[in-house]
C-alpha cells in the first residue's frame, strides 16, 4: 500500500493566543479552524525555545535546542532530519526554504530530493555573522588570538564558500522568472557570475593567509550587508542598480512630502518571500509531482515575522485594509506603522498589534488555498497535513517587540495540528512540544522513527503523562556555553517558571531573578508570583536542574546552589 503524502507547513512567529483556532476573539484563522474539523489539535503545544535558529533543530531533527553542542550548528552533528528519514522510507522530498537558518548552510539539506532556496543571497552572510559574532568579539577584546579565531572560524567560512556556490546554481535552476516577481530574489538582480568570482577570491585569500585574512576582515562583528555582502551590492546587473538608485531618489523626494508613504514604498516587496507567492509555488510542486513515490513537501511562511505586511508583495499596503477590516479593525490604519520600527505611542502599539493579526489572517488564507488545491486534486484523503509555528511573538507584552530569546508564553506557545490521512480528529491538552512532531509523523504514515530522536509521539502514553516541559536558550542568540548565562523555563498546564542563571548584560527587558506566572489566572503574565516556598517550585527546579546537568558543555557543579530548593548535585540525587 502506498504511504500517504505529507504536507508539512510551518509559520514564523505565530502566537497561539492570537489564533481564533485557540480561542482568540478575532477570526484570524478561519481556514485552520475548518481544517481542525479533520485534525488533532494540541492546545498546550510549546516550542522549546523562542527564535527560529533554536527551534528548528526540534522541528526537523527531533532534538532539544542545547543538545549536540547547541543550535549554533543547526542540524550538524544531530540525529537524522525528517527529510533523511522519509527519503529512506521511499518518499520524494521537497524543501522550499524561505529562511537561511533552515537550509544547507545549517546542515538541513540531508535527504532532500528537491532543494528550492527562496531566501536572499546576502542572508547567508548574516548566518556567518551570527555564528562568528561571539568569537570575533572575544578576538576584538583580546580574549582569544587571531590563530584561535581562525580555528573557530575556518569550518564555518569553508562551509559558507561552498554553500554560496551551491546557492547560485540552485537559484539558476529551481525557479522560473515569472515567480516571486515582487521579491528581492528577483529585484536584487545579482550577476551571479560576479558573485561567484568574489566568493572565489575571498576563499583563495583566506586559504593563502588565514591569520592575515581574519585580521583584515574581522576586527569587528559584521552585518549581512557588510564583508562579502558589501562587495555583492555592486555585483548586480544594470537593471537592478538602476532600479535601486531610482527608487532611492523617488523615496528621498517622497519623504519630504509624506514620510509615511516613503517608508511603505521602500518595503513594498517585503523583506522575505511573500506568503501568496509561496503558496503558488507549493501548489505548483504538488501539481507537478510525477512519481510513484509519495511526496513530502515542507515550507515556512514568514509573513507573521516583523515587519507585518498583510497582502501580496508589491501591493500589500493597498490590500492591508481589507485584512484589517475583516478582523474588525480600522481599515485606514497607516501601513507605515508596521514597517517603521518600534512603536512609540499607545495608538501605535495598538496599530502594530492590529497589523500582526492581519498577517495571521493573510497566512491562514494562503494555507487555505493550499488545502483547497489538495481537495481539488483529489489528494485530501491520502495526504497528511502537519502545521505548526516555530515560536511565538512579543507585541510589547513585556516591553519588547519581535522574539528576543525570552521564554514567556507569548513567545513559546504555538499551534500544532495533524490533519487528514486517517488522523483521529479532536483536541488535546497534552504537553506536546516541537520535538514530538517527527515521531508523531512517522507513526501516522507508518515509517520507522530514528532511534536518536529525543521526542515522543504526541499520541503516546508518554506525552499524555507529562507533568511539565523544560525550555532552554541563551540570550543574544549564540551558544556560548562557557560564559553566557543559561535561560531556562519549566511549565505545566497552569504555571510558567522562568529561571536565569543571571541576567545577560545585553538583556534590557527581563526582570532580575526568577519569575513565576499563573497562566490561567494571569494569561498575559503580568504578575510575577515567584516565592521560594511556592508548591510548584521543587518540581520545576528539579526538572530544570536535571536538564542542565545533561548538557556536557556546562562544567560539572556549575549550577550548584543556584536554585532555591536544590543546593548540590548530591542533594539532587537524594531528592530523586
Amino acid at each position: 500500500m502506498k504511504k500517504p503524502n505529507i504536507l508539512f507547513l510551518t509559520a514564523d512567529a505565530l502566537r497561539a493566543d492570537r489564533m481564533s483556532l485557540h480561542g482568540y476573539n478575532r477570526a484570524t484563522t478561519p481556514n485552520l479552524e475548518k481544517l481542525a474539523a479533520r485534525a488533532m489539535v494540541f492546545d498546550e503545544a510549546v516550542s522549546l525555545a523562542s527564535f527560529t535558529q533554536s527551534s528548528y533543530p526540534s522541528i526537523l531533527t527531533s532534538s532539544r535546542p542545547l543538545s549536540f553542542g547547541g543550535y549554533d550548528h543547526g542540524a550538524f552533528g544531530r540525529p537524522a532530519t525528517v527529510f533523511e528519514n522519509l527519503h529512506d522510507a521511499g518518499y520524494e522530498t521537497y524543501a522550499l526554504s524561505t529562511f537561511q537558518w533552515v537550509s544547507r548552510i545549517a546542515g538541513y539539506d540531508r535527504g532532500i530530493d528537491h532543494e528550492i532556496n527562496l531566501f536572499v543571497l546576502n542572508t547567508l552572510v548574516g548566518v556567518a555573522s551570527v555564528i562568528l559574532r561571539n568569537h570575533i568579539e572575544r578576538f576584538r577584546d583580546g580574549v582569544i588570538s587571531a590563530e584561535e579565531l581562525v580555528r573557530e572560524a575556518e569550518p564555518h567560512l569553508m562551509r559558507l564558500f561552498d554553500v554560496i556556490e551551491h546557492y547560485v546554481e540552485n537559484i539558476r535552476t529551481q525557479s522560473r522568472r515569472d515567480e516571486f516577481r515582487y521579491s528581492r530574489l528577483r529585484r536584487d538582480s545579482y550577476d551571479y557570475n560576479r558573485v561567484q568570482r568574489i566568493s572565489h577570491a575571498h576563499k583563495a585569500a583566506f586559504m593563502a593567509d588565514k591569520v592575515g585574512y581574519v585580521e583584515k576582515h574581522f576586527l569587528q562583528p559584521f552585518q549581512a550587508h557588510e564583508w562579502l555582502g558589501k562587495e555583492w551590492r555592486l555585483a548586480r546587473k544594470v537593471d537592478g542598480l538602476v532600479r535601486e538608485a531610482s527608487g532611492r531618489a523617488v523615496n528621498r523626494t517622497l519623504a519630504s512630502i509624506s514620510p509615511s508613504r516613503a517608508s511603505v514604498r521602500a518595503m513594498a516587496t517585503k523583506r522575505y518571500v511573500d506568503g501568496g507567492a509561496l503558496a503558488d509555488r507549493v501548489i505548483r510542486a504538488m501539481k507537478e509531482h510525477d512519481s510513484d513515490k509519495p511526496f513530502m513537501i515542507w515550507t515556512h511562511f514568514l509573513d507573521t515575522h516583523v515587519p507585518y505586511c498583510p497582502g501580496r508583495a508589491g501591493k500589500w499596503y493597498r490590500e492591508a485594509g481589507q485584512y484589517l477590516a475583516a478582523l474588525g479593525y480600522d481599515s485606514t490604519l497607516d501601513p507605515a506603522i508596521s514597517v517603521s520600527g518600534r512603536p512609540q505611542t499607545a495608538d501605535q502599539w495598538e496599530a502594530w498589534s492590529a497589523f500582526y493579526d492581519a498577517t495571521v489572517l493573510y497566512v491562514d488564507e494562503q494555507i487555505g488555498r493550499i488545502v483547497d488545491s489538495l481537495d481539488e486534486m483529489g489528494l485530501a484523503e491520502e495526504t497528511l497535513i502537519v502545521f505548526c509555528a516555530d515560536h511565538g511573538e512579543e507585541l510589547g507584552d513585556h516591553g519588547d517587540i519581535s522574539h528576543h530569546f525570552r521564554l514567556y508564553s507569548h513567545n513559546v506557545r504555538v499551534p500544532l495540528m495533524f490533519a487528514g490521512a486517517g488522523v483521529k480528529h479532536g483536541r488535546s491538552d497534552a504537553l506536546a512540544t516541537l520535538i514530538d512532531i517527527l515521531p508523531s509523523m512517522t507513526e501516522i504514515v507508518g515509517t520507522v522513527p530514528y532511534s536518536g530522536w529525543e521526542g515522543k509521539s504526541v499520541f503516546s502514553p508518554d506525552v499524555a503523562a507529562r507533568s511539565n516541559v523544560v525550555l532552554e536558550s541563551f540570550h543574544g542568540g549564540s551558544c556560548a556555553f562557557d560564559h553566557k548565562p543559561a535561560y531556562m523555563a519549566a511549565r505545566d498546564r497552569r504555571f510558567n517558571f522562568l529561571w536565569k542563571e543571571f541576567r545577560d548584560p545585553n538583556d534590557k527587558f527581563s526582570l532580575d531573578g526568577p519569575e513565576l506566572y499563573d497562566t490561567v489566572a494571569d494569561p498575559e503574565e503580568k504578575q510575577n508570583i515567584y516565592n521560594p516556598s511556592h508548591p510548584s517550585l521543587p518540581e520545576f527546579e528539579q526538572a530544570i536542574f536535571k536538564r542542565l546537568t545533561e548538557i556536557p558543555e556546562f562544567k560539572k557543579n556549575r549550577f550548584d546552589g543556584k536554585f532555591a530548593t536544590i543546593d548540590t548535585i548530591g542533594q539532587k540525587a537524594e531528592a530523586e
